[in-house]
């Protein structure tokens, strides 16, 4: 980490310096865009900072199928601080929500730096595209998601229906990468 904080001072260090120097030349580029370009280097290195998970959770359903899981352990970084999380069985929706029969649900599973893992329900809707991620409360970032599928007789209760029962689909995904500036946007998972 201590690498990672000289590495940002020497950074914004040459930013500035590109910005106040008077006479850089560079073969091909000017100094207008090696600044822009340097700025654009630390505004993401910076966001990086905010939020990355190095090592997928791999989520899947729990043992208790009313729950789900981290079949491995995660690591990452939330708002600069690097956080394990061990694998855990049985970790609980943080909502009782009730999903429609006919709908998807993508639910956010993210988690802080102490490692504890909270769940955001998204928006209900009659198609998976149109079923969207809801943004990560603060101290939190993404690690993965769930998406829950009811079909046209049955409905799903969070923390109480069986994953795997009849008429229900869940389908799991796992986030690796930075969260630009605490949103859900995690590279590599663009669409569904």
């Amino acid at each position: 980490m201590r690498k990672l904080v000289i590495f940002f001072a020497l950074l914004s260090f040459l930013i500035a310096g590109a910005a106040q120097a008077e006479d850089i030349t560079a073969t091909g580029m000017s100094q207008g865009a090696l600044f822009n370009w340097m700025t654009e280097v630390n505004s993401r290195l910076n966001a990086i900072t905010k939020g990355s998970v190095t090592l997928s959770g791999a989520l899947a359903i729990g043992a208790d199928n009313t729950t789900f899981k981290t079949a491995a352990t995660v690591t990452g970084v939330v708002n600069g601080v690097v956080f394990t999380k061990a694998a855990t069985d049985n970790v609980a929706f943080s909502s009782t929500d009730n999903l429609a029969i006919s709908t998807y649900t993508k639910i956010l599973v993210t988690v802080n730096a102490s490692g504890t893992v909270a769940t955001v329900k998204g928006n209900s809707a009659a198609t998976s595209a149109a079923a969207l991620l809801p943004a990560a409360a603060s101290g939190y970032i993404p690690i993965g998601a769930i998406e829950i599928a009811c079909d046209a007789t049955h409905t799903f209760l969070m923390g109480t229906s069986d994953l795997g029962g009849t008429g229900i689909t869940d389908t799991y995904f796992n986030f690796i990468g930075p969260v630009m500036g605490g949103e859900t946007a995690v590279i590599g998972m663009t669409d569904w």
